[in-house]
């Protein structure tokens, strides 16, 4: 991987980088003292949930880079989000893998109210939408084609309410599954379906589902049952992390039809989070902790993805994911299964560290917090500034980037690993999502007002669905 094994290191980009990093860091920022010093908690526990995308902290613990910063790591797997959230709150664990709309939603007071920070990212892209193989043969005829008969990608979602024979009469009757309503899949596939003009449904004051005025409901299930429950025909479809799509295609249970990159390319999926009181406890392990998973991402990104075998070996263990290994490869490699067609759906595997994918970016923040705007989370307008300020009180790109310089002070990695530039204060405008948006972090509120579903500007819930029904 370019820049993964560059070993320039010159006494003046040294110190370019230092003084970029602490005039980042800012000189009262409690970290700018840290100095890979004394580690005052080398006990900890960490929670994970299972799926690949929990790679860096298992790859951490199984590689000895937790135990070359000091500390003696506990892996605890947690089988559902709210549990979870809960064990962090309570301090049972001390960090954990979370939704990316966890620690904004405790911020901002949605269900529990704590301060939840983010130093790193645990990953970009991994996630994908899965129809029922039945849904899937009903739809087929209706999904259109290239000139020479393939499937024309990326799939999208008005292929559920067309008129096609064998179609009609779906919307309305389908229940799709989400691993949490604070996860990226939750918001991907709200973002899926709105593409295609079909409504998701809000969240209101008497609807915490998120089911108000749905076209299709969305309910949570728990990663690991997805399969069993698209099986039991209790959800038609559900969109999740890996491996559990590849899970229900290798068994022809389901098909998945769109990954996330396509949906909306380089998003964030997992974040690392600690409190706050964590952090500002126990600064040296909290940069400890961010060192060795740096270290884990770039590992699981080098050599062009050859490690990643490797890693889809580590993930199978009983104790982590507990799922065939070869299945585990096909998610990491981005060689998927498919069918009908559909083999080239979900070739861009997740990314750990390459193309910044690690940086907790403010507008990564924002752009989350605008889903949540826009289904109801957050059910009043906000102003511009509201959303930069939520983000910078949570995501914590300078703590990322000083653990990366103390990395490379250590010789534990090259100066050209990383993009110093911008500071993590936001990334600009990338690629367009599925619908040909872009999204600009700078102007959250002209960016909801685009879409033609979804709250904006002063509406509310109450004021869209009467409307929509």
């Amino acid at each position: 991987m370019h820049g993964l094994h560059n070993n320039r290191r010159t006494l003046l980009l040294g110190a370019l980088l230092a003084c970029g990093v602490l005039l980042l860091a800012g000189l009262t920022h409690p970290f700018s003292s840290v100095n890979s010093g004394r580690i005052e908690k080398p006990r900890l526990t960490l929670g994970y949930l299972k799926q690949t995308d929990a790679a860096p902290i298992i790859v951490a613990k199984e590689l000895g880079y937790f135990k070359a910063e000091g500390l003696d790591v506990a892996l605890e797997p947690q089988s559902n989000i709210a549990m979870l959230e809960t064990r962090l709150l309570s301090g049972a664990l001390d960090g954990t893998q979370a939704p990316v709309g966890l620690p904004l939603a405790t911020r901002i007071g949605y269900g529990a109210r704590a301060d939840l920070i983010v130093p790193l990212i645990l990953g970009a892209n991994g996630n994908a939408v899965t129809l029922s193989r039945q849904i899937w043969n009903d739809i087929r005829p209706a999904v259109a084609t290239d000139p020479d008969g393939r499937i024309r990608l990326p799939v999208r979602a008005n292929a559920l309410s067309s008129t096609h024979p064998g179609v009609a009469g779906l919307i309305g009757h389908l229940n799709f599954g989400v691993v949490s309503e604070l996860s990226s899949h939750n918001y991907q596939l709200r973002y899926w379906l709105a593409a295609g003009g079909i409504r998701p449904g809000y969240y209101t004051a008497s609807d915490k589902a998120g089911t108000a005025g749905a076209q299709i409901d969305i309910w949570p299930v728990p990663a690991a049952r997805m399969t069993a429950t698209l099986e039991a025909g209790t959800i038609q479809g559900f969109a999740a992390g890996e491996p559990w799509n590849q899970s229900a295609a290798a068994r022809d249970l389901g098909v998945p039809v769109i990954n996330s990159a396509a949906i909306r390319p380089g998003g964030a999926e997992k974040a690392f989070v600690v409190s706050q009181a964590f952090a500002d406890r126990y600064p040296n392990t909290t940069a400890a902790l961010v060192r060795a998973l740096i270290r884990a991402s770039i590992w699981l990104d080098a050599r062009d993805g050859k490690n990643r075998d490797v890693a889809a070996r580590m993930l199978a263990a009983p104790e982590y994911v507990g799922i065939s290994a070869s299945i585990i490869a096909l998610s990491l490699s981005g060689h998927p299964h498919g069918s009908d067609g559909t083999e080239g759906l979900l070739k861009e595997p997740s990314r750990f560290f390459r193309d910044r994918a690690g940086v907790p970016f403010y507008s990564e923040a924002i752009w989350y917090l605008t889903q949540m705007r826009r289904w109801g989370q957050i059910p009043t307008y906000k102003q511009d500034d509201w959303y930069e300020q939520t983000a910078r009180a949570v995501f914590r790109p300078s703590l990322y980037l000083l653990a990366a310089h103390q990395l490379v002070a250590q010789g534990r990695a090259n100066p050209g690993d990383f993009d110093w530039q911008g500071g993590g204060e936001r990334r600009e405008p990338g690629a367009a999502a599925i619908d040909g948006k872009v999204f600009d972090a700078r102007h959250p509120n002209a960016y909801l007002d685009q879409f033609e579903i979804g709250l904006k500007g002063r509406e509310t819930a109450d004021d869209v669905i009467p409307l929509q029904d």
